[in-house]
């Protein structure tokens, strides 16, 4: 039901994100996104899905970008050092990456699964009732 959702990694903060938008039901998802996990590391996805998404991956690493997004993305590779080899390495990689490497990849998310957290910023009437401090963590009320 969520307008959209999305996966995403960081390699140099070293982070996995499930992210959903205008979700009406996002603790829900947290479900989904673990259940997503399990089913990768048990089962991997068929060679097409991995062919798009790295199709999808690459596209957007490889697209023209205007003069501003290039400085941009120059100046947040030095302050990650991330240097052209290491960029091009990793590009390498990605249009290596087999059906197998995803599966590993979900097993390896899965078992950090355990020691991760999960952060749902949305409207209080989203909070189901049992939803507390106690099982929660912390509610921060924010006003907007």
């Amino acid at each position: 039901g969520a307008y959209g959702a999305f996966a995403s990694s960081d390699r140099t903060q070293h982070t996995f994100s499930f992210c959903s938008y205008r979700d009406p039901k996002p603790f829900d998802s947290l479900a989904v996104y673990k259940a997503a996990l399990e089913q990768c590391a048990a089962e991997g996805l068929d060679t097409a899905a991995v062919e798009k998404a790295i199709l999808s991956c690459y596209s957007s690493r490889t697209a023209p970008r205007a003069p501003y997004s290039m400085g941009h993305a120059a100046f947040m590779w030095e302050l990650s050092n991330m240097p052209y080899e290491v960029r091009s390495r990793n590009l390498a990689q990605l249009l290596d990456a087999t059906t197998q490497d995803v599966q590993e990849a979900a097993r390896f998310l899965l078992n950090a699964y355990q020691a991760s957290f999960s952060v749902v910023i949305c409207g209080k009437n989203a909070v189901p009732d049992e939803i507390s401090m106690q099982s929660s963590g912390k509610i921060v009320a924010m006003p907007v």
